[in-house]
C-alpha cells in the first residue's frame, strides 16, 4: 500500500513543481528582459504578467519606478532629436581629445558624416595655429568654460570656416570630467560683412581726403584772383570813383561786397577743410581760459549789441587748443548775432561733467567721463524741423540781408566736436532762444584723438 503511494505521489509533486516553477520563474525572467530593456533607454518597458503574492508585488514595483522614471527621465531618443535640430554645430570631445558625437549642424557644416568623425581627433577640424585645438581643449579643461572666441574649423574638402567658439566640460558628482561639449556658430558671412564694411570705409576716407585736399588747394588757389579783383576795385574806387556816377558807383560797390563776401566764404572753407588736415595733438586745455580769451576778441560785439555773456566755470580737458577757441568762438558770435530786434543778446555757458554711458538720457561716441557744455541765448531761435540743415555746409535758415554770414560756422562746429570724439546737438523755440549742447571727453588715451 505505501508502494503505491508512492508510486501516486511522485507524478503530482512533479507536476506541483513545474506549474510552481513556471508561477515563479516566467515572472522574473521577464522582469529581468524589462530591466534590460529599461537600462537601453526604453521608458515604454513594463511587464504584464499575471500572477499572485509576492511576485506580483514586485511586477506592480517595477511598473511603477519604470512610470516614475518615465516621467522624470527624458529619453536618449528626444535628447538626440533637440541635438540635431540645433541651427549652431555641438561636438562632444573625451578629455582625451576624441569626438564621441556631432550633431547634423555640424556634419553638414564640416562635410563629414557622423561615424566619420567619432573616434577621431578634435584637431581634423580645428586649425592648428597659436590658439589650437589642444590649447582649446586645454583651456576648456583647465576652467571648466571658455565663451565666444573666435577659431577656423577645417571641413572635409578643406575649407577653413571662422566660427564663433564656446565650450564646457561636463563633470560627475566627483568633478572628474566626462566630456567636452564644443558649441559653434558658422560667421563667414558676418566675416565677409566686416571685410566689405572694412573696404568701402577705407574707400570713403580716400574720397573724403581727396574732397579735403581738393577744397583746400580749390579754395588756396582760388584767392590769388580774388585779390586782384579785390584790389582793381579798391584802385577803381580811390582813383576813378568820383568820374563813374551814381550808378556806377553802384555797381562798384556790389563787385566789391561781391568780393568780400566770396573771400570770407573762401577762409570759412578752408577752416572747414583744415579741420582734420591742419590738427594738432590733444593737450590739457583749460575751456575757462579759452572763453576768456574769446570773449576779449568779440568785445567790440558785445558792445554794438549791449550783449552779456554769463559763463560758468569750466574744467580742463584733453583737446586742439586752436580747435577748440574755433567752437566758442563760432558759437558765442552766433548767439550774439542771431538777436531779437529790440533785445539785447544774453548768452549763457554752463559747464557738467557726466558718465559716458548716458547718464540722463545722454548718448556720445566716448565711454569715459564726459564734459557737458551748454550755449543758451535769448535770440531768435528756430523751427526745430531744420535741424539737420542747420549743421550742413553752407546751409543758411535766413538771407544774407537779413544776417551776415556764409552758412559754414556750425558745419566747422560740428567737425571740430566730432573730431574730439564728442557731439552737438541743439534746441530751439522760435522767438525764444536756442541751446546748443556739446559732450566732449574729458580725457583721450595717448594718440586716440579722431580724425575723422
Amino acid at each position: 500500500f505505501l508502494f503505491f503511494v508512492f508510486l501516486l505521489a511522485v507524478p503530482i509533486l512533479t507536476l506541483a513543481a513545474y506549474m510552481l516553477s513556471r508561477h515563479i520563474s516566467r515572472p522574473i525572467v521577464r522582469l529581468a528582459r524589462a530591466a534590460e530593456e529599461l537600462a537601453k533607454g526604453d521608458l515604454s518597458t513594463r511587464v504584464s504578467v499575471q500572477t499572485t503574492g509576492e511576485v506580483q508585488m514586485l511586477v506592480e514595483s517595477f511598473n511603477s519606478m519604470a512610470e516614475d522614471i518615465a516621467l522624470t527621465t527624458v529619453s536618449k531618443e528626444y535628447v538626440d532629436n533637440i541635438i540635431n535640430s540645433m541651427i549652431d554645430t555641438l561636438i562632444v570631445v573625451s578629455p582625451e581629445g576624441n569626438i564621441l558625437q556631432a550633431n547634423a549642424s555640424a556634419c553638414s557644416l564640416l562635410g563629414y558624416k557622423e561615424e566619420e568623425l567619432l573616434g577621431q581627433g578634435f584637431e581634423m577640424v580645428v586649425k592648428e595655429g597659436t590658439q589650437n585645438s589642444s590649447t582649446a581643449l586645454d583651456d576648456l579643461i583647465t576652467m571648466g568654460y571658455v565663451g565666444n572666441t573666435e577659431q577656423t574649423y577645417i571641413a572635409k574638402d578643406g575649407r577653413r570656416i571662422p566660427v564663433l567658439f564656446s565650450g564646457a566640460a561636463m563633470q560627475d558628482s566627483d568633478g572628474t570630467i566626462q566630456g567636452i561639449v564644443c558649441v559653434a556658430q558658422d560667421i563667414t558671412d558676418r566675416k565677409h560683412a566686416e571685410e566689405q564694411l572694412k573696404s568701402f570705409a577705407a574707400k570713403l576716407e580716400a574720397s573724403n581726403k581727396e574732397l579735403e585736399n581738393f577744397a583746400y588747394v580749390a579754395s588756396h588757389d582760388l584767392q590769388e584772383p580774388l585779390r586782384k579783383v579785390t584790389a582793381f576795385g579798391d584802385q577803381l574806387q580811390t582813383k576813378y570813383g568820383k568820374k563813374l556816377g551814381e550808378k556806377g558807383g553802384d555797381y562798384l560797390e556790389r563787385m566789391r561786397g561781391a568780393a568780400q563776401r566770396m573771400q570770407s566764404l573762401i577762409k570759412n572753407l578752408l577752416t572747414y577743410s583744415r579741420v582734420t588736415t591742419k590738427a594738432q595733438p590733444f593737450v590739457p586745455v583749460n575751456l575757462g581760459s579759452v572763453a576768456r580769451e574769446v570773449l576779449s576778441d568779440l568785445e567790440v560785439r558785445i558792445v554794438q549789441t549791449k550783449g552779456r555773456v554769463d559763463v560758468d566755470d569750466l574744467p580742463i580737458i584733453d583737446a586742439d587748443p586752436l580747435q577748440m577757441r574755433q567752437l566758442f568762438q563760432n558759437l558765442i558770435a552766433n548767439a550774439l548775432k542771431f538777436h531779437r530786434d529790440g533785445d539785447p543778446p544774453v548768452v549763457t555757458i554752463r559747464s557738467a561733467l557726466i558718465s559716458g554711458n548716458g547718464t540722463g538720457g545722454e548718448q556720445s561716441n566716448a565711454a569715459g567721463e564726459l564734459c557737458r557744455i551748454t550755449f543758451s541765448d535769448n535770440g531768435i531761435g528756430f523751427d526745430e524741423k531744420y535741424i539737420d540743415r542747420i549743421f550742413g555746409v553752407f546751409q543758411r535758415l535766413h538771407g544774407r540781408n537779413e544776417y551776415e554770414g556764409t552758412g559754414i560756422g556750425l558745419a566747422i562746429c560740428r567737425k571740430l566736436v566730432e573730431r574730439h570724439g564728442g557731439t552737438i546737438t541743439t534746441t530751439s523755440t522760435p522767438g525764444q532762444g536756442a541751446v546748443f549742447t556739446v559732450l566732449l571727453p574729458v580725457a583721450h588715451e595717448q594718440g586716440g584723438e579722431q580724425n575723422a
